[in-house]
């Protein structure tokens, strides 16, 4: 997709932030309340991607 658009690659930490976002969004079909399971999924996803972010940050700046 990426060369369709012009655009570079994704890195391997997007692609794998992409395949555990759908990962959730497939585990949710099985629950019985979906909403639920997404929302927390994602925010544990979410909490993860935002602590790579700041070591990242940290490791680049130190």
């Amino acid at each position: 997709m990426a060369a369709v658009t012009g655009q570079a690659p994704p890195t391997d930490e997007i692609r794998s932030y992409v395949r555990f976002a759908l990962q959730i969004q497939l585990s949710a079909t099985h629950e019985a309340n979906p909403e639920s399971t997404i929302d927390a999924g994602f925010r544990l996803l979410d909490e993860g991607w935002a602590r790579y972010h700041e070591a990242r940050d940290r490791s680049a700046s130190g």
